[in-house]
């Protein structure tokens, strides 16, 4: 039997598929490389112009304060000395430009600026990048607050030209073209040496290719030849499945991100948006979520147009379970808030409604206190909850309020007692969950609550939004890790 010779070997053959493959993996490649240098660049620039902004703003607080003019006009003149920047100016707090780059810019412009970049720049005490054209050519509106004793009292402006960005787009585009362009010649000269049994498998994995880019995965690729293209054919089939099997799952855990992202938003709308107005009462209420839905609650209610209902409660851990909890006992407190006669019936009508429906590992522990804005007599009473601070600004000392009580969920017809305080002018009552005393920076150390009694105490005379302020800004400057628990806390005041 005459031995068949080999025409084409399948080695020239893959050899030729990987030739075009490459061809078509340079361009893309030319791409990425480009979005990439684009991006760092970018980058590059941005963080460049923010530190220029950052200490322009800086040098020019006195410099504003005093009204010295020509302190500002060197920081302008210093700031333009650096490379790729087109203007620099500095407004006063009215959005007046008080210093620039270009003296003739000063005297046509001795009004307040009602262009788009100077209004979105004044609405936040943050430094704020903005793209724009200037002078017909694409910038960068790098701006920054000038804040003392925190207030706004300028506006620093330095504009970056994109400049630099072009270039490396017409560089690496030029060279991109002449890659392309060779590619093009040798892969016309492979083209003319392909045969049609070397074309057909190819053209049957480009439409495969295709149809993937389309989003079908269903028509797997059949080939006849049983040589090293059929292989890849059943290989590149199973990664199509593969394929349709993560987009599915991706396609799911986008869903599940859309239904926590709601949840979150609906969870929101329950927290109550105002504060509750009576004569002689300021009271406010904060909670921040560790995740996108979370176990903290509060809630206020008005017993009467004298007598105010508040409660604070924290489902143990937090997620999609404690947001359900949480949910559950909003839906209890507003059904029967209407119909107990003291916090202590409330903690054990609810604890009766709930605790047959408890997982076993849930549990709550909540506060809840009525307050007469007549008498100044604020009604007690805790469910396994941390005690309630009490500032007496008389004695200028402050106490812990609490009172013996199971946490809802746990035992079956668990009883509950009152505490009654007599409060008075200037006296501030605060409720709140362990996720802000429990706080941990990076030492492992804990918030704890002194530091939360000596906030209370240094900010007693504030009013009860400036209070939660206080102790918040000082959380975050106690601990940047991310939040591990719910934070949630009410402050009420006696203003009168």
């Amino acid at each position: 039997m005459k031995k068949s010779k080999i025409k084409f070997s399948i080695k020239y053959k893959y050899i030729l598929f990987v030739t075009f493959l490459v061809l078509l993996l340079s361009v893309i490649n030319t791409y990425l490389t480009l979005q990439n240098q684009t991006r760092t660049l970018r980058k590059e620039i941005i963080k460049r112009a923010e530190g220029i902004v950052r200490k322009l703003a800086s040098d020019s607080v006195d410099a504003i304060l005093t009204k010295d003019d020509i302190t500002l006009f060197t920081g302008v003149k210093n700031a333009m000395a650096e490379k790729g920047i087109q203007y620099a100016m500095i407004l006063d707090e009215e959005r007046i430009p008080i210093c620039h780059n270009d003296t003739e810019y000063l005297a046509d412009h001795k009004y307040p600026l009602k262009d788009k970049v100077t209004i979105n720049a004044f609405k936040g005490n943050a430094l704020l990048v903005q793209d724009m054209v200037y002078q017909g050519e694409s910038s960068f509106d790098v701006s920054s607050p000038i804040i003392w004793n925190r207030k706004k009292i300028g506006l620093i402006r330095v504009g970056f030209s994109k400049e630099p960005i072009k270039e490396v787009i017409r560089n690496t585009t030029g060279k991109a073209l002449t890659v392309a362009l060779i590619a093009v010649f040798i892969g016309v000269i492979l083209t003319i040496l392909l045969t049609t049994y070397i074309l057909e498998p190819i053209k049957l994995l480009m439409k495969g290719v295709e149809r993937i880019s389309e989003g079908n995965f269903n028509h797997p690729i059949k080939i006849k030849q049983r040589d090293e293209f059929f292989v890849l054919a059943d290989t590149f089939n199973d990664m199509q499945k593969s394929i349709k099997k993560m987009m599915n799952e991706i396609a799911e855990q986008e869903a599940l991100r859309r239904e926590l992202q709601i949840a979150s938003q609906i969870q929101e709308m329950l927290i109550p948006k105002e504060s509750p107005k009576m004569d002689g009462l300021d009271i406010r209420g904060y909670s921040q979520q560790a995740t996108e839905v979370g176990g903290d609650y509060f809630d206020f209610f008005y017993i009467d147009k004298n007598n105010l209902g508040t409660i604070l409660a924290d489902v143990s851990g937090h997620g999609v379970s404690a947001a359900l909890i949480m949910v559950m006992v909003r839906m209890v407190f507003k059904s029967i808030s209407k119909d107990v006669k003291t916090p202590a019936h409330l903690l054990a009508l609810s604890n009766k409604l709930l605790e047959g429906d408890m997982l076993e590992d849930k549990f709550i522990t909540m506060i809840y206190y009525n307050f007469d804005a007549r008498s100044k007599k604020l009604t007690l009473s805790n469910a396994g909850h941390p005690p309630l601070l009490w500032y007496k600004n008389k004695d200028k000392k402050i106490q812990e309020v609490g009172t013996n009580g199971f946490p809802i969920g746990v035992m079956e017809n668990a009883e509950y007692e009152n505490v009654d305080l007599l409060l008075k002018k200037g006296d501030v009552v605060l409720v709140y969950t362990d996720g802000f005393i429990e706080i941990k920076n990076e030492k492992e150390e804990e918030f704890g609550l002194e530091r939360l009694k000596n906030i209370v105490v240094k900010s007693h005379e504030l009013s009860s939004e400036a209070i939660i302020g206080n102790i918040v800004e000082s959380c975050n400057r106690f601990s940047d890790i991310p939040m591990q628990d719910d934070k949630t806390m009410v402050v009420l005041k006696v203003a009168g």
